[in-house]
């Protein structure tokens, strides 16, 4: 039975096994096989022209550009030539490992997407107590889950696998996500939380100790990782350079604006305080979370947000301090910091949201 979707396979420098598994995918039915040289070594060139023959799809890069600008070129074509006409497209490694009973379920999955009218990217979870299962993995993968849990609210089971559908409605958006190695995979899971997710259990692949490995460890976790914090990073130096602007202003208006007048400090204080909140609240609405939610409710929950925040941590250190007799500047610095975390969350969980986004999250069983 012929599949609704397309198969797209980056591949760089692939083992010769990839022929039979191509075969295989068209025996059972995957007939819209994308595969993307990219930049593999002349010698690959016999293999790929056996998988033009075959029927699929080839697209070349001159030289390696990266496993996200290969899956990108990719999805260009399928825009062009099948959007609208598909349930959407299944990511697949070179490699030959996923399961082709595997991709059948994450097929499935993205027809019922389809059919439900729903945009959920279908995630495939590992089982990793799987032998083949690296212990480096095993626990990056849990960082990275715990990290993203934490600040973004993102509650996936492995943000590692590759093995993804990603819905025909999806595709155009996913064009427009930056990255162009292993991080846009990331990027892309980041993105898509706001549709919600669909889990599917599969196998874990054993890889062959003969292939070759793109993967390097450091920059492309390092690159990875940036693309986690990239939200939290921008909070944190968003706050930095508000509060130093709050200080300088201050400054200005003390010392030159209000000299003359009446509270000089008070009005100093206050005007300081409403530019840079104000400031503040554009770049974490526009830049940082980028939301589109109602911008009179936003800027209302994030005033309220703001007098509470200062009121609390007003009350907490002169709590502290009657407890334990403490040092009151060394007890702000803590109560403050804890409060940046909490009115981070605070921003990102319910303040700068995107309108109409669907956070559902299922899954289905083998």
């Amino acid at each position: 039975m012929t599949k609704n979707c397309a198969v797209l396979i980056p591949a760089l420098n692939p083992p010769d096994r990839l022929i039979p598994y191509l075969n295989q995918l068209k025996i059972h039915g995957f007939e819209q096989i994308i595969l993307v040289n990219d930049g593999s070594a002349p010698a690959r060139r016999e293999l790929f022209s056996k998988a033009e023959a075959l029927g699929c799809t080839l697209l070349s890069h001159e030289k390696h550009l990266g496993k996200g600008a290969a899956l990108k070129t990719g999805m260009t074509w399928y825009q062009a030539h099948l959007a609208g006409t598909c349930d959407g497209i299944i990511t697949v490694n070179s490699d030959g490992q996923d399961s082709i009973g595997d991709i059948e379920k994450v097929a499935l999955a993205l027809h019922q997407e389809r059919q439900s009218n729903t945009a959920s990217l279908v995630i495939t979870v590992r089982d990793f107590s799987s032998p083949g299962m690296e212990k480096a993995n095993q626990i990056g993968n849990k960082i990275s889950r715990s990290i993203c849990n934490i600040l973004l609210g993102i509650q996936v089971s492995d943000m590692q696998s590759t093995l993804r559908g990603i819905p025909d409605i999806r595709v155009s958006g996913c064009l427009n996500i930056p990255g162009k190695h292993y991080e846009y995979e990331t990027a892309v899971l980041i993105d898509d939380e706001k549709a919600g997710y669909i889990e599917i259990p599969v196998q874990a692949p054993v890889p062959d100790p003969g292939d070759e490995r793109h993967y390097r460890p450091v920059r492309d976790t390092f690159q990875i990782y940036l693309v986690i914090l990239r939200k939290f990073l921008l909070f944190a130096l968003v706050s930095i350079f508000v509060s130093v602007l709050d200080i300088f202003l201050f400054w200005v208006f003390e010392t030159y604006t209000f000299r003359s007048v009446i509270y000089p400090i008070i009005w100093s204080t206050v005007l300081a305080r409403i530019i840079s909140a104000s400031i503040n609240y554009i770049i974490n609405r526009y830049v940082v979370f980028q939301s589109d939610a109602d911008h009179k409710k936003t800027a209302s929950m994030f005033v309220i947000l703001s007098i509470v925040q200062c009121l609390l941590s007003a009350v907490l250190v002169h709590v502290l301090e009657l407890l334990s007799s403490g040092n009151p500047v060394f007890l702000k610095v803590v109560v403050d910091t804890m409060l940046f975390f909490v009115n981070y969350k605070i921003q990102h969980k319910f303040i700068f949201t995107r309108e109409g986004s669907s956070k559902s999250h299922s899954e289905i069983s083998s």
